[in-house]
């Protein structure tokens, strides 16, 4: 796996630069941070392939994907109450169906956080004095009638862990905010916040042998990476997914990221 941009040296970001046909001071910025990151996007699959190709040449692991492939909330299960053990864990959804998933069949545990931002346009009124007016009206109209509409953003951030499958079954996500924490029994804490660690923490010890990654959770992975179509969260969910793959993988062609 290749190092951040930042402990690459001149020769190395000129030899991905050319291999890309992106300048190296481009390089340097899109290498930059917590891997993987997205170093080309480009339409024409061809070009995709030569420089995954040229990028495999200099060492270099790539993994090429299309953004429209990532996994969303509704192709997964979205748990409401968990049981596990060393050797299975349980996840009930709002139906109160038991989905269960036996520890070899779980190939990798992703905690992160969904951040989401709603916009709506608000509409005050007020009355305000207007003196002209009330000189031309000889003092009886003093105030007006004003509108104004202002648009407010409100964001809401959702801490989540998702379970990846690797049997093909749909993956399992569990919200904090979601989930019923009675499970939890006399571990049970007053706060969603505390509880959900305590979540965390058991599901890590039940399966010790599972990867655990949090980089989607980390501050500037999500947001460094460029818009798509996509949930940027998902998008990032996607890529460490395939990051976290025994070797590269084409995924579909149309977004090669660096890892």
């Amino acid at each position: 796996m290749p190092q951040p941009a930042s402990q690459l040296d001149a020769a190395a970001i000129k030899a991905v630069a050319a291999a890309v046909g992106l300048a190296p001071a481009d390089v340097r910025m899109r290498l930059g941070g917590q891997l993987p990151r997205v170093l080309l996007i480009d339409s024409d699959s061809d070009r995709l392939a030569g420089a995954a190709a040229a990028l495999d040449a200099l060492g270099v692991r790539t993994v090429t994907c299309d953004p429209a492939a990532a996994p969303t909330d509704d192709e997964r299960i979205i748990g409401r109450r968990v049981e596990a053990d060393g050797d299975l864990l349980q996840v009930w959804d709002a139906a109160q169906t038991c989905h269960e998933c036996p520890r070899d069949r779980i190939r990798l545990l992703q905690r992160g956080v969904r951040i989401s931002s709603e916009r709506r346009d608000v509409t005050t009124t007020q009355r305000r004095l207007d003196l002209g007016r009330a000189v031309i009206s000889g003092g009886l109209m003093l105030t007006k009638k004003t509108t104004q509409v202002s648009t407010q953003v409100t964001e809401t951030r959702e801490p989540f862990l998702l379970v990846q499958r690797a049997d093909g079954a749909d993956d399992l996500i569990l919200y904090e905010r979601r989930l019923d924490y009675r499970f939890l029994g006399d571990d049970m804490q007053p706060s969603s916040h505390a509880n959900f660690d305590r979540l965390v923490a058991r599901l890590r010890v039940c399966f010790p042998a599972v990867p655990f990654d949090d980089r989607v959770g980390r501050p500037g992975f999500v947001s460094a990476l460029p818009a798509t179509t996509v949930d940027p969260t998902d998008l990032g969910l996607y890529l460490i997914a395939l990051a976290t793959l025994p070797s590269g993988r084409s995924a579909g062609g149309q977004f090669p990221s660096t890892l």
